[in-house]
């Protein structure tokens, strides 16, 4: 497929990143797209698009499609993540997780789809996580998005599959990225325990990373075991963090 045209959304930083530098370094002539107007990546093209919003998407597929004359492959590969109890989680937080985890690919690949139809030709990639295959303790809407990915993916790959398209889905486990590094303070809701001070400090002295989410795999082994002692949870706001999709 060298020479081929990629669009992988979410390519400013971590895995859409490395896999728009490897795809180039391949010979594919790659757009990486990132909400982030100053995004200049090295070695493809940089291109601005928001998934959260229709008419970012619509229009950067067509300035794309303008350019290279096709897409041949989309990766979907930008998202957050959302760290928190369901109970301290804000509907807004939720709803805006479901949104570029779910929403985004949905709105890449109906963009997309019309013309790999009419070539009978593409593929579509989409970055789910294990965290699709089983729900996370305290990163329940973010397994929430990822469940509902998969079985997007499952309905889509039917649908196209007679058009030559195919779908493809990849569910990675934890990987060393900045993913969590940029958090966003959520509305404030009150504490939900009654537990003295002193748990929380015996808790978070079992793990060297505390309570917020950040890729390590101590804050899940830790979170899973108070959770699974019946405590309760610790009066902490949500963390998420969106890397510029």
């Amino acid at each position: 497929m060298s020479g081929k045209v990629v669009l992988v959304t979410g390519a400013s930083s971590g895995i859409g990143a490395a896999c728009a530098e490897m795809l180039a370094k391949r010979g594919f002539r790659v757009y990486g797209s990132s909400r982030n107007p100053n995004f200049k990546p090295s070695g493809y093209q940089a291109l601005q698009m928001d998934v959260t919003d229709d008419r970012s998407v619509d229009e950067a597929v067509a300035q794309v499609i303008r350019e290279a004359g096709s897409i041949d492959a989309l990766v979907n590969n930008a998202g957050c993540g959302l760290a928190g109890a369901v109970e301290d989680t804000a509907s807004i937080e939720a709803l805006h997780q479901m949104d570029v985890n779910f929403m985004g690919p949905f709105r890449a690949a109906r963009a997309i789809l019309p013309g790999m139809r009419q070539r009978r030709s593409g593929v579509i990639v989409n970055v789910s996580s294990l965290g699709g295959l089983f729900g996370l303790p305290f990163q329940s809407f973010y397994s929430a998005s990822k469940f509902a990915m998969e079985g997007w993916t499952e309905s889509l790959r039917f649908e196209v599959s007679p058009f030559g398209i195919r779908v493809v889905l990849i569910e990675p486990g934890d990987v060393k990225t900045g993913f969590t590094g940029q958090p966003r303070t959520p509305p404030r809701r009150p504490p939900i325990t009654t537990a003295s001070p002193s748990v929380w400090a015996s808790s978070k002295k079992k793990s060297s990373t505390g309570w917020r989410r950040n890729s390590s795999p101590g804050w899940y082994a830790t979170s899973w075991k108070v959770a699974r002692k019946g405590r309760a949870i610790p009066p902490e706001q949500p963390s998420s963090a969106c890397h510029p999709f």
